[in-house]
């Protein structure tokens, strides 16, 4: 809170139960070295401390005030007075003081005569001067008064008020018993005149006596001295003629915004008309249709211009009327209007902006420029139009938009010279500096709202009235306010003070503070950040805007936010400087930067030793792993190798030379014995097996169908050698074309050999069979040769000492460590079967 006094009253108690009580002053401006000095008792109580190039200390016993040099304690002069003064404040070049029966004293050139007094019951009663010392500040036990040539109310009915001070920002503040209120700098005095449940004033006129008209769409119509009221609701609304109480809208004068003046001339816009006030009557303007008008001007040429509805009107003394429908103007309704800096008429309305040139008419329909509701025209006779959530500024030939501000409806517009712009929005009442836009391009604004004082609840439409005095009025939807435009355009902007706290986390769930700012280190996981910033200002909170930047991320500030928590996510390790600074709404207003400087810790896996083993241990993995492919391609190719050795030797097993003997022997016999067209048989299946067996045995694998003719034609020459000692039959899969399965070439063959030398030789049997199955089941391919012959147990030669089979063998053994392949011999009865599975293979166009 302000305190710039250096002297403090003290009093101090001796020790003795009998002493009397002594008072002292201490003198504070120096805290290394403070004084005390005492106080004379016959001089009274100390009332007041009057610092300056003097410092004299005030003193107040039953008839005279007593004025000391503090330091001495020399008498400088003697005040006599019966009035009881308890406490003096400086109030100007004088000073005021006031007693405990609520009256307030002048004090001018040693003379002491009545200020005021407040006719209220005993209670807490205290007097303050302003920053300034231009007036005084009154509190009772529930009423806070302003004193400045008169009293006036500041706030009633307030419960048991305490204290009040002004702050460093020359803030009131007033404490209560529910509650500490902020004052502001008592720049807005608010009026209500209870015409209604709200007065919902629409139009503010000043006449040339001084008294102010307000007129409301809901309430009618007064006048206000300053004291009193004067309601002329009833009065006019009898004038109102029949057909138009017959019209399906209120039947009375319902007022909208816009009034105005020429010489003792009122005009009101209202839903039938313009209404005039002229000699003490009411009456319609003559020559303008019977329809709602939003808009009256008088210009210096004496002409009075009236908008709305209909369009755009102008009247000169002698109600000659030069007119423009709205459909001409395309604006819609003509809310507004002015001339520019080419002496053209410009109108705004909800549908655009409409330039009148030469009787000529120029339409822009913008999106920004759409529902525009109010202009200003400025120094540099440039054009200023806004509306919702837009404010667009017209130089004569174009426009460009200035500002966009969403949740925002800009309803009235003044310009105040020597360069500034008010507007009333929704939010509250702004304030722009045009000579700082014209210069930087920039365009800045202050809010007053209910943080800093403008309590009013949306600005009312093109409201804003300049008084004699030079102070502004603006009506809003609860009240109507007033004050002094250059108050608050002098009015020292501080910058506010500004705090950081820092949190850190690693899920964005929970959120762990951090007890310093100035140089942290987080673990890598830490690497979520949230930077909270708090810009105190008690003049101007609701224009408080941040920037922020975070050096090693982002090397450029932020745009202006209100968003006072930024948050970063997923931090990579490094070191940062997080930035923060705030402003009061202007650039020249902006607080200190805080910096907050930490590192990220790099994971173990990206330290440099973990790197240095990573690589190692990657290289000797990379070297293993080369050896192990090396290794298995070998075995690849001595697997393989051996396989097509396999192959040679199974078609060496196939055609060994008994077997062939066998086979000439066979065919000469049948020559011999004149059977040539069985020999020739004999001879075509013979050499058909032969073509077969050499055109698949280099192959690593056949089409089973090719497996099967390989075989069959074995068998065909086995029987014909043993005169059909045997029968055979091959079954087939029914789901699967046997051209399109593949498999290792000549299997079956070494196979069916074993079963016609070893389970059918040496012994007759009866209906001797081989059968070969082959079905498909879970993509695996189930070949199984079965015979009725004597079986392995009765074999003189167990399976697997042909050659054939061995070789069958080997290659299924191989091939079972390169594929999933399972090998199985087992003996029924009678005879043996012999079964193995491979995967189903089969060729790529049936996948």
């Amino acid at each position: 809170m302000k305190q710039s006094h250096r002297f403090k009253q003290k009093i101090i108690y001796d020790s003795s139960p009998d002493s009397e009580m002594l008072q002292q002053v201490m003198d504070y401006s120096t805290i290394d070295s403070i004084k005390l000095y005492n106080i004379n008792p016959e001089w009274g109580s100390v009332i007041f401390m009057e610092e300056g190039s003097q410092n004299y200390m005030w003193q107040m016993n039953a008839d005279s005030i007593y004025i000391s040099d503090v330091t001495t304690g020399n008498l400088i002069r003697q005040l006599y007075t019966s009035e009881n003064i308890i406490s003096v404040v400086q109030f100007g070049n004088d000073f005021a003081g006031y007693n405990n029966q609520h009256e307030v004293f002048l004090i001018h050139n040693d003379k002491i005569s009545p200020l005021f007094s407040i006719a209220e019951p005993a209670g807490f009663f205290k007097l303050i001067s302003s920053p300034a010392n231009d007036a005084l500040i009154v509190k009772t036990d529930q009423n806070l008064y302003i004193y400045k040539n008169k009293l006036t109310v500041i706030k009633e009915e307030l419960t048991h008020i305490r204290d009040l001070v002004y702050d460093v920002e020359d803030n009131l503040w007033v404490a209560t018993e529910e509650g500490l209120y902020n004052f502001f700098q008592l720049n807005f005095q608010n009026f209500k005149f209870n015409m209604g449940n709200k007065d919902w004033v629409w139009s503010v006129q000043e006449d040339e006596k001084h008294n102010f008209w307000f007129a409301s769409y809901q309430n009618g119509l007064w006048k206000w001295d300053g004291e009193n009221i004067t309601d002329y609701t009833n009065v006019v609304n009898r004038q109102l003629p029949k057909h138009l109480k017959r019209r399906p809208v209120p039947n009375y004068y319902a007022y909208y915004m816009g009034a105005s003046r020429r010489g003792s001339t009122l005009f009101f816009p209202t839903e039938y008309n313009v209404l005039k006030y002229e000699s003490e009557k009411f009456s319609p303007v003559l020559g303008l249709p019977e329809l709602p008008f939003q808009m009256t001007k008088v210009y210096p040429d004496g002409k009075l211009y009236c908008s709305g509805y209909p369009g755009l009107f102008i009247l000169d003394e002698n109600n000659k009327v030069k007119s423009w429908t709205r459909e001409e103007l395309g604006v819609s309704s003509v809310l507004n209007f002015e001339f520019d800096k080419n002496n053209n008429l410009v109108v705004i309305g909800r549908n655009g902006l409409s330039v009148i040139k030469n009787n000529r008419i120029i339409h822009y329909d913008n999106a920004h420029l759409l529902h525009s509701y109010s202009l200003a025209k400025d120094h540099h006779k440039n054009i200023w139009v806004a509306g919702i959530e837009h404010v667009n500024l017209f130089n004569g030939n174009s426009v460009k938009q200035i500002e966009s501000r969403e949740g925002e409806a800009f309803y009235s517009m003044i310009f105040v010279k020597p360069h500034f712009l008010f507007l009333g929005g929704i939010k509250g009442l702004y304030i722009a500096d045009l000579q700082k836009y014209y210069e930087s391009g920039v365009f800045e604004t202050i809010l007053f709202n209910q943080s800093n004082g403008f309590t009013g609840i949306e600005c009312g439409q093109n409201g804003f009235l300049t008084d004699a005095e030079g102070m502004l009025w603006i009506p809003t939807s609860d009240l109507v306010t007033r004050f002094d435009p250059m108050q608050l355009i002098q009015q020292q902007i501080i910058p506010p003070r500004i705090f950081l706290n820092v949190n850190s986390s690693v899920d964005n769930i929970q959120w762990n503070p951090e007890t310093t700012v100035k140089s942290t280190t987080f673990d890598y996981k830490h690497n979520n950040l949230k930077f909270s910033i708090d810009a105190v200002s008690f003049t101007n909170s609701g224009n408080i805007r941040y920037y922020y930047r975070l050096k090693g991320l982002q090397e450029n500030w932020s745009e202006a936010t209100d968003n006072n928590e930024i948050i970063y996510y997923n931090l990579r390790p490094g070191k940062y400087e997080f930035e923060v600074k705030a402003d009061a709404g202007v650039s020249q207003a902006t607080s200190e930067t805080l910096h907050a400087t930490f590192t990220i810790k790099h994971p173990f896996w990206e330290k440099w030793w973990f790197i240095v083993i990573e690589v190692v241990v990657l290289s000797v993995a990379v070297f293993f792993l080369i050896q192990y492919f090396r290794k298995r391609e070998k075995k690849k190719a001595a697997t393989k190798q051996r396989l097509t050795q396999l192959r040679s030797e199974a078609l060496a097993a196939q055609l060994d030379p008994h077997f062939v003997m066998n086979c000439l022997n066979n065919i000469s016999g049948l020559v011999n014995a004149g059977y040539k067209k069985q020999a020739n048989q004999y001879i075509v299946s013979f050499s058909k097996l032969l073509r077969v067996i050499l055109q698949n045995v280099k192959k690593e694998s056949i089409s089973l169908n090719s497996e099967i003719e390989i075989v069959s034609k074995y068998m065909e020459l086995e029987q014909f050698r043993c005169n059909h000692c045997f029968s055979f039959k091959i079954v087939l899969p029914q789901n699967h074309s046997t051209e399109k399965i593949l498999v290792p070439p000549m299997m079956l063959q070494p196979l069916v050999e074993n079963s016609i030398k070893h389970g059918f030789s040496g012994v007759k049997i009866n209906n001797a069979e081989i059968v070969i199955n082959i079905e498909v089941r879970n993509r695996f391919l189930y070949i199984s040769v079965l015979d009725n012959g004597k079986g392995f147990k009765e074999q003189s030669n167990s399976f697997g000492t042909g050659l054939g089979t061995k070789i069958t063998r080997e290659r299924i053994e191989l091939l079972q460590k390169r594929q999933n392949l399972q090998f199985e011999i087992s003996d029924r009865n009678p005879g043996a079967n012999v079964s193995f599975r491979i995967p189903l293979v089969l060729k790529a166009d049936d996948f």
